[in-house]
């Protein structure tokens, strides 16, 4: 494995232990959301249980070093990575596994729509909020996050974006797992 390689998944190691630490995975918060119609105000209201905003933010942030094929750390890139440097590792698998799975959900349809007979998958989901909301504005996405916010079915959207996020990280930590261990075997081979 060249330096570079290893240097990369060390910092891969890194992000995804720092990710760990996020108020919006440390704790334990229960999450949920409603719709429900008022037949006395004749108006919806809107329910949501889960991280604050700030919360959130702060992981799309650091979750963003994993999505953005700029980052040597995205998984797209990360995945290239095994593939050329340890095609035949055993644990090259269980990456092509984790972002194969992870991608496979991604492109799964939501309950959720914004056109008529066009549901949203959860990937766009996250770009509406990340691209429309938190990081690197986009107007298409910008417009699509403002629409959705003013609707009172806001709540059920931000609770898709939330297991999205849990599903993406528990890629970056598949990931993460089999690199701990890429780099432990290296050790040792390098000790003897």
């Amino acid at each position: 494995m060249t330096p570079v390689a290893k240097q990369t998944l060390h910092r891969f190691i890194e992000k995804a232990n720092r990710l760990q630490e996020v108020s919006f995975f440390s704790r334990s918060i229960p999450v949920g959301a409603g719709v429900e119609f008022d037949s006395e105000t004749r108006a919806w209201e809107q329910q949501f249980w889960g991280p604050d905003d700030e919360a959130t933010e702060a992981v799309v942030l650091t979750l963003r070093f994993f999505i953005q094929d700029n980052e040597p750390i995205s998984l797209r890139n990360m995945r290239a990575l095994y593939e050329r440097e340890l095609p035949s590792h055993p644990l090259a698998d269980s990456v092509e596994v984790a972002c194969a799975g992870l991608n496979e959900w991604l492109d799964d349809r939501t309950s959720l729509s914004i056109a008529e007979t066009r549901f949203l998958t959860y990937r766009d989901v996250l770009e509406i909020f990340v691209y429309g909301a938190y990081a690197h504005m986009n107007e298409r996405r910008r417009k699509q996050f403002e629409d959705i916010r003013a609707t009172p079915f806001f709540s059920l959207f931000r609770l898709n974006l939330l297991f999205t996020l849990q599903r993406l990280a528990q890629a970056v930590w598949a990931v993460r797992d089999a690199s701990i261990e890429v780099m432990a075997v290296d050790a040792s081979e390098g000790a003897v």
